[in-house]
């Protein structure tokens, strides 16, 4: 996994990251823009395609990378399918072509779950198409909320060091695939949405990110 080395707090407390639209590396732009195309193919006028990781960082690896996209608002079975043709056509530029269907109902409500889809999508996510209306214009602080909804929602456990769920809701079938961190059990656990194994709830936890308003040994409650 390539990290983002932006990615911390500003003086404010508020959520800093790298990831940019003008940094998506120009290799990996014909794989972006095919999936641009095809989004713009739907009738939903709502719907929405966000970019994420390393290729909205520019840190992005040929070969390697993935390229990691949220559809918000579409079918999950046109994520499936439009991901594994361009995941095909695109098979010497990247590992694969990612694309994770949300709900706009996944961003309402004030339980964790919500609160950490909505830090992740200000946060980590590009906007590529659609409305843009789900992200706040606002920046999120880096706090113990911010820490319970990403644990919550799995976007971010691999940086808090928490036990990643075993339930395979979007937007953590991204994450699911690898372990937390070098210093957890891999033991697999239930399979996610995607088919792939999650790390079982059993896996040790390391210590918090401090930027996320936790020092280490601290618990996020």
């Amino acid at each position: 996994m390539v990290l983002d080395p932006e990615e911390g707090l500003n003086p404010d407390g508020t959520i800093r990251t790298g990831v940019r639209r003008q940094r998506v590396p120009a290799e990996f732009e014909p794989a972006v823009l095919a999936v641009m195309e095809a989004f713009g193919e739907l009738s939903d006028e709502c719907a929405e395609l966000h970019l994420y990781g390393s290729v909205a960082t520019g840190m992005a690896q040929l070969g390697t990378s993935d390229v990691d996209l949220v559809a918000i608002g579409v079918a999950e079975r046109w994520a499936r399918e439009i991901g594994a043709a361009l995941s095909t056509r695109f098979a010497t530029l990247c590992r694969g072509v990612e694309i994770g269907p949300g709900r706009p109902a996944d961003f309402s409500g004030e339980d964790d779950a919500a609160y950490g889809n909505r830090v992740f999508l200000r946060h980590h996510c590009v906007p590529l198409a659609g409305p843009d209306v789900l992200r706040r214009v606002e920046p999120f602080h880096g706090d113990a909320r911010a820490a319970r909804g990403f644990t919550e929602t799995s976007v971010g456990a691999w940086k808090l060091g928490a036990p990643v769920p075993t339930r395979g809701g979007w937007p953590a079938r991204r994450y699911l695939r690898r372990p937390v961190s070098s210093a957890s059990t891999t033991e697999p656990g239930p399979q996610t949405a995607t088919g792939r194994r999650a790390v079982g709830q059993n896996s040790t936890p390391t210590v918090l990110m401090t930027w996320f308003g936790s020092l280490p040994g601290q618990r996020v409650v």
